[in-house]
């Protein structure tokens, strides 16, 4: 997401601030950021699946990295501090991605809505005048009632059905952070 591509370049930035010691580090948010892409890719075609994805993309190895560095100034001390912060929010972000890839909307609330909508063209259709146009303006709203539905159940679930996730940001992120000098 553009938020965890932001929170990426930012990582990145903070570790190039930290110098030569954060080197491996960047290697490894690097590496991190295209298996993401990868990952993406490989959803968009095959669909997702939390069983595939549930390895990580090396946040945890990233962290601990981190954790290795040893500040030698204030300065040092408070662009680690940021660097783990900022890392920490990515395994939120990627948790809350994951947590949400089943979606939220409950199936008897769903099952309960279409038997009221039901219940309501069926009362239309009793008191309608008997005439292709009453029939027609029916069909059209009947269609965009289901349209409505089914792009509200596609947007409960980011990971799957036909809007999905963009890699898009990533490759932005890829992009600004550059290879390694």
């Amino acid at each position: 997401s553009e938020t965890s591509a932001s929170r990426i370049i930012a990582l990145d930035s903070t570790l190039g601030k930290y110098g030569e010691p954060a080197r491996e580090a960047r290697q490894i948010l690097r590496t991190m950021v295209e298996r993401g892409i990868e990952r993406i890719d490989v959803a968009a075609i095959e669909g997702f699946s939390s069983q595939k994805t549930r390895k990580g993309i090396g946040v945890n190895r990233l962290q601990l990295k981190l954790f290795e560095l040893s500040p030698q100034n204030d300065r040092e001390t408070w662009l680690r501090s940021s660097a783990l912060s900022l890392s920490g929010e990515l395994v939120g972000a990627r948790w809350l991605q994951y947590a949400s890839s089943e979606g939220n909307i409950k199936w008897p609330f769903l099952a309960t809505m279409i038997f009221w909508l039901m219940g309501v063209f069926v009362s239309y259709g009793i008191v309608a005048p008997h005439n292709w146009t009453s029939f027609w303006t029916m069909f059209v709203v009947a269609v965009a009632v289901a349209m409505a539905i089914h792009l509200t159940l596609d947007l409960d679930t980011p990971n799957r059905g036909m809007i999905g996730i963009s890699s898009a940001p990533l490759r932005l992120a890829l992009e600004q952070i550059g290879p390694l000098p």
